[in-house]
Parts: C-alpha cells; structure tokens; sequence
C-alpha cells in the first residue's frame, strides 16, 4: 500500500467523513493528515488505523533528510570550544525528529498528550506527529488521571521517529520578567533530563531550546542555564554519555549557543 493510499484511509477515518474533500499531492494531504491527527480526540483508534499510522510513518522517513548522530562533531571540531566537557557536547541545528539516536527530548505541559489542536512549527507538534498515534494513547495510560509539575519528566517509547525514547519534560513558562524561581525551574528541569537519560542508559541525547518558545525564556539566559547544567552534570557523570547534542531550529538560537562555547573558559 503506498502513502497516498494509506493517507486517504487514515484521513477518511479522522475525519469521521468518507465524503471529506481529500487534496490530490501528497503534500497536501501530509498536511491535512497532520491537523486531523493532532486535533483528533476520539478515545479509542482502531488497530487496524495505528498499523496503517505506522506504516505511513515509516514509508515516510525513507524519504527524509535523516542525521546520524553517531556522526554530529562536538563543539571542539566545530567551534574550537574551551568548554570543560566540549568533548561530550555537540551544537546541531535541524529538525529533531530526524536525528538518529538514543533519546530526544520534547517540552511538554502537565498531560504530556500534546497539543490537542493543530500548532504549525511547534516541537510537541512535530513530535507527536512524527512519533505517531500510539504516542498520545500511551502518554494518557501512563498518567491516567495524573499530571506532571513543571521539571517532570516522563520517558515512552519514540514509537516511529528514528531514535529510542522520548523524554517528555514538562518546562517553565515565564509570565513577564524572569524570576530567579523561573531559573530554578529551569536548572530543576535540566538536571530531571539528565538524570531520566542517565537512569534509562542513553548514550546519545538529544535536547531542544527548551523554554525559549512558547514558554517565554530568554534565549541567552536559557542557553547559558542549560550549559551550565550540563557541564555540572558531566562533572559527576561523565561516562554515563557518549554525546550530548544541543539542538536548534533557527540560526538565532544557534549563534547565540556558537558565542556562548566559543566564550568559554
């Protein structure tokens, strides 16, 4: 079965409408599929449409532009970095549903359910998306009726991105100015990631910008909080990581972490 096929059955399905309007370029119905599949809210998915999510995922990732990570050079390669552990750090902008490795890491609210309406551009969208249907249904089973605190973090299975685990950290949002509690929070949730990482034997991490988005954070006030939790956490566990790689979607967040490492003492 090939994607515009399996794309015409999951649509049809979502929608809850075999009459619904289905666009002829796969694209568009990539698109389409995406908001129906974050948006949707049904409480139970047949099998037989998880299977077909599935597979439409996996045919879908033979045709991106994947990133060993294995492969990604840390910041003394890249950046003549004088950081205390450069060796285990590595600076990567791309899309992180498209790293091979151990774990990645997704900011999260306290249901860790993603969003529950189409977000264009966002990390917990692309996650979800990317990961597939079973991603909500298993994050819900987990918590049941609870919810997480801001610097929680819940591991799952990635299900069908190309790495092992999600770690879904639940991350500070700031309301105006920035708090020392709001910086705590977000030391509290670096050392929460790090630790998950640890305790579930990844080698290879990878962490977004988190709390620069829709939680508000200062760009370079988060970068230097997460570079200095970072190196405290190498510190103590050095071994326990082959790499771990900073990720960034813009090039602003990228030169702003290039001047922090290249900074470095």
């Amino acid at each position: 079965m090939n994607k515009k096929v399996l794309l015409d059955k999951l649509i049809k399905y979502l929608s809850g409408d075999d009459s619904i309007h289905i666009p002829d370029s796969l694209e568009e119905k990539v698109s389409l599929y995406q908001r129906l599949s974050l948006s949707c809210t049904k409480k139970e998915i047949s099998s037989d449409i998880l299977r077909d999510d599935d597979k439409f995922l996996r045919l879908d990732l033979i045709n991106r532009n994947l990133t060993d990570g294995e492969k990604v050079k840390n910041v003394i390669e890249t950046l003549g970095s004088n950081l205390k552990h450069a060796d285990k750090i590595a600076l990567w902008n791309g899309d992180i549903t498209t790293i091979y490795c151990d774990a990645v890491v997704n900011s999260t609210d306290d249901k860790a359910m993603g969003p529950l309406k189409y977000q264009a551009n966002t990390l917990d969208s692309s996650i979800h998306f990317r990961s597939g249907l079973r991603l909500r249904s298993k994050c819900k089973k987990i918590l049941n009726k609870d919810s997480l605190d801001v610097g929680d973090v819940l591991i799952t299975r990635a299900f069908n991105l190309p790495c092992d685990f999600i770690i879904h950290a639940v991350c500070p949002k700031v309301d105006g100015k920035t708090t020392n509690e709001d910086k705590e929070d977000l030391r509290r949730t670096y050392f929460n990631i790090l630790e998950c990482a640890k305790n579930n034997l990844t080698k290879i991490l990878v962490i977004p910008c988190i709390s620069t988005g829709k939680g508000n954070f200062d760009k370079r006030e988060a970068a230097k909080i997460a570079l200095q939790c970072i190196n405290e956490y190498l510190d103590k566990f050095n071994d326990f990581f082959t790499m771990i790689i900073l990720n960034t979607y813009n090039m602003d967040s990228y030169n702003i972490y290039s001047e922090l490492l290249t900074e470095a003492k």
